[in-house]
């Protein structure tokens, strides 16, 4: 490690270097009309800076000499394998503009040969993902007209045999089975519909038959013939034949048909048979009609009759008076308020009493009410219950329509 082999090493790195015996004392050095910092001198009075600053070195830290910055290394020698060579280390330094110049060349081109080539991916990697990303949305408007219950939906067909063609053909598996599921659901809820029908239907025929045989029994008990016992027995007996001709409609599939009535051939119907049970059963039974309701219509005669009927029937059944309150509320609405002194409805079916099947009769079938319920949405009203004081209360809403014209 001669200073011209130091030189050529030098020139062939393109770095400054400089060389140490073993006793620290600088040998050789490349720099030229350069300050060396005191450190760096070969005298021995700086053998204490050289030890200092040897104990705290790291490779690769910033020094400056001059006016200019390197990096330094330093290079230990195997001195027993060196020979007759003193040198014991090396420092080698870097140029810092130097090294930062030739770090962005080596850098600079692979960037240069790759840009074009990570162009080239990205334009191909928007190109799939948005094909993708198109075809992802169509698959979620179908998934959605489907959640809505549009099962004969199409979407367009994806020949594609990837991930999203695969997925496709599983939603329209999955819609044909929907609607395969959906039909048969129909049918069932249709038969379970045409069951609580038919039931409702029986228990009106019921009570119409009810009501005709108490106006039997009191032409027998009384040995005299009234005729408003006989009219009131006849007509019970026609409704029993409408109630069994309408069921038997209803088995047919045939819509029940609205027919508008003025709501005084209503009252005037549901007075006859109720007051017939009352006067049978020893119940005191009164109507309280307002004045306003004279003329007024509503848009199905038998549903109304139906319902304030089973109230009717209801209260007289449990109570030794029944009072029934016919006026106007809301401008256009009609209040039908069924007041008994009757015991009330039980604490255990009072959240449930409209539902179908709910009943606190042994020989109920938990369907009157539910007719009540029915008619009251096909009439546009509502029905609820309420205790007021000692009196259990059955209110009716139901709106009121336009007198048909003539045909």
């Amino acid at each position: 490690m001669t200073e011209s082999v130091l030189t050529l090493l030098a020139e062939l790195t393109q770095s400054e270097l400089i060389s140490f015996d073993r006793e620290g004392a600088r040998m050789h050095s490349t720099f030229t009309n350069v300050a060396l910092p005191r450190w760096l001198e070969s005298r021995r009075k700086s053998q204490k800076s050289w030890d200092d600053k040897i104990a705290t070195f790291v490779q690769g830290e910033l020094v400056e000499i001059g006016d200019r910055r390197f990096h330094i290394y330093r290079v230990q020698r195997n001195l027993q394998a060196s020979g007759s060579d003193p040198t014991a280390q090396i420092l080698v330094f870097f140029d810092h503009q130097a090294v930062a110049a030739t770090s962005f060349r080596a850098a600079l081109l692979p960037l240069v040969t790759a840009l074009p080539t990570i162009l080239v991916l990205s334009s191909v990697a928007y190109y799939l993902s948005n094909r993708w990303i198109v075809r992802l949305r169509k698959l979620q408007q179908h998934v959605g007209r489907v959640a809505r219950g549009d099962f004969d939906s199409q979407n367009e067909n994806d020949s594609e045999n990837d991930e999203v063609g695969a997925l496709q053909q599983s939603v329209t598996k999955m819609s044909a089975e929907l609607k395969q599921l959906w039909s048969m659901v129909r049918q069932q809820q249709s038969a379970l519909v045409l069951n609580q029908i038919a039931s409702g239907m029986a228990h009106q025929l019921r009570n119409t038959l009810t009501g005709a045989r108490m106006a039997l029994e009191l032409f027998q008990r009384r040995q005299t013939c009234h005729e408003e016992e006989i009219e009131v027995a006849m007509r019970e007996m026609q409704h029993a034949e409408e109630y069994i001709k309408r069921l038997l409609r209803v088995g047919k599939g045939e819509r029940e048909t609205e027919q508008p009535a003025s709501l005084e051939d209503c009252i005037q119907h549901m007075d006859a048979s109720l007051s017939v049970m009352a006067n049978h059963l020893g119940v005191r039974f009164t109507w309280d009609l307002a004045n306003d309701v004279k003329g007024v219509w509503v848009k199905d005669g038998a549903s109304l009759i139906a319902a304030v009927s089973n109230l009717g029937i209801n209260a007289i059944q449990v109570a030794s008076a029944v009072t029934i309150l016919v006026d106007k509320c809301n401008g256009d609405k009609i209040r039908f308020l069924v007041s008994d002194n009757g015991p009330g409805v039980r604490e255990d079916v009072a959240a449930t009493i409209f539902d179908p099947l709910v009943t606190t009769k042994p020989e109920g079938a938990g369907l009157g009410l539910a007719v009540v319920k029915r008619a009251a949405d096909t009439l546009g009203g509502s029905i609820r219950w309420y205790r007021d004081g000692a009196m259990t209360r059955f209110e009716m809403i139901v709106s009121c329509c336009e007198k048909p014209a003539l045909s």
